[in-house]
């Protein structure tokens, strides 16, 4: 029996050890170029796939910080591989990627990560795919059903510019109505409820 009890630490150690290992796992290790660079390429095209859970809880707690700093300071390329590597599917990676491709100017992909963002939050229970705005805040002050349209707006402009920036001789009258002003306004706010909004994409299922 004292035997048994000099055992317990080191059986309960073991489990805990085990149970690390198995939330550690990454999607992708990029341990060649090539590798790299196909899964940069499927990032570009749209086709990225985060679908990772439980096996990646730990590996994504420990990157998490450390994308938050990256999408803070626009450094895009880093971010997009950080959170590809590990691959959950959590509303806040699936944002993230989102903005690294719309700041890498891969518009349509761009929309297709931020839709998948705005089904996770406005659409799944709170869990282990939505990140928490309470206690541990680890959304880092975003809201996402008030962010995620901003941006989607933005993409349409950035598809369509000229629907938006009109003639210099327009813009002098506008001004000078106070009409331009309005619009500006008008433009940076969504008009629709965007937790109502049927445009958003169900992400992939969870294999992992």
């Amino acid at each position: 029996m004292s035997s048994l009890r000099r055992l317990a630490p080191r059986i309960a150690g073991l489990g805990i050890g085990l149970l690390a290992l198995a939330g550690c796992a990454n999607q992708y290790e990029f341990r060649t170029e090539a590798e790299r660079v196909a899964v940069m390429d499927s990032f570009k095209n749209g086709k990225a796939i985060l679908n990772c859970g439980v096996n990646c809880i730990v590996s994504w707690a420990l990157v998490r910080g450390h994308a938050a700093q990256l999408y803070s300071q626009k450094n895009w390329q880093p971010l997009a591989e950080d959170v590809l590597k590990v691959g959950v599917s959590e509303d806040i990676a699936w944002f993230w990627l989102g903005a690294a491709a719309q700041g890498l100017r891969h518009y349509d992909a761009a929309n297709h990560y931020y839709r998948i963002a705005g089904s996770i939050a406005a659409t799944h229970p709170p869990g282990t795919l939505r990140c928490a705005e309470s206690g541990t805040d680890t959304c880092y002050g975003i809201n996402l059903l008030r962010e995620i349209p901003v941006r989607l707006a933005a993409l349409e402009r950035s598809k369509h510019p000229n629907r938006h920036h009109p003639s210099r001789h327009t813009t002098r009258d506008r001004k000078s109505s106070g009409e331009e002003t309005a619009k500006t306004s008008a433009d940076r706010q969504p008009e629709a409820d965007p937790a109502m909004s049927t445009d958003w994409i169900e992400p992939p299922p969870v294999t992992r």
